[in-house]
């Protein structure tokens, strides 16, 4: 198992090595979750967060065009979640996690759906880190009901701009940190 992940490789007469990270299976959910409850690091968020710029812009663009009533409905419910996390009533990770979670899956994109998981699974890190630093406000909040409204008048390319705003704001508060780990260096 942990040679089809990329962490370990074996040959005959040196015996078992620790792979080079850099053939670490990063798309591997258990490989990510592995990394991510260790001791993440900054530069490794940074590139995730470099990952879901790509990724979650184009979604929230593809949702627009794809998403049907039912995933308007999801990604409601999960704002309604939001909204009711910033008065303490409900878990505020879960329901940003479920937000990004719904608008992935409202794209109908196999491939798309397929990293569902991947993005979950670094999400669960990324938002608790990124939330530690700056709390969860009603402006963030509106910010996501901006790029559901975007979303649900079909308007794909501002749900883009939207979540390139969004996504650009937290690698922001990411690279702040990583100057700041480096100043003191």
């Amino acid at each position: 198992m942990l040679t089809a992940k990329g962490l370990i490789s074996s040959r005959p007469r040196q015996g078992i090595t620790v792979a080079d990270f850099k053939h670490w299976n990063l798309f591997d959910a258990d490989v990510l979750n592995w990394i991510l409850l260790g001791r993440p690091d900054l530069y490794l968020l940074r590139h995730f967060l470099q990952l879901r710029l790509a990724i979650e812009a184009e979604a929230a663009y593809l949702a627009a065009q794809n998403a049907s009533e039912d995933d308007l409905i999801n990604i409601e419910n999960a704002l309604i979640r939001m909204k009711d996390a910033t008065t303490g009533q409900d878990d505020t990770h879960e329901a940003d996690i479920e937000f990004h979670q719904s608008v992935i899956s409202a794209t109908n994109n196999p491939f798309f759906k397929q990293l569902i998981n991947f993005i979950t699974t670094a999400l669960k890190v990324n938002i608790r880190f990124t939330n530690r630093m700056i709390a969860v406000t009603e402006d963030e909040y509106q910010a996501h009901v901006e790029i559901f409204e975007f979303i649900k008048n079909g308007n794909s390319q501002a749900a883009f701009d939207a979540a390139m705003v969004t996504q650009r704001a937290t690698i922001a508060l990411v690279d702040a940190q990583i100057v700041a780990l480096e100043n003191k260096s």
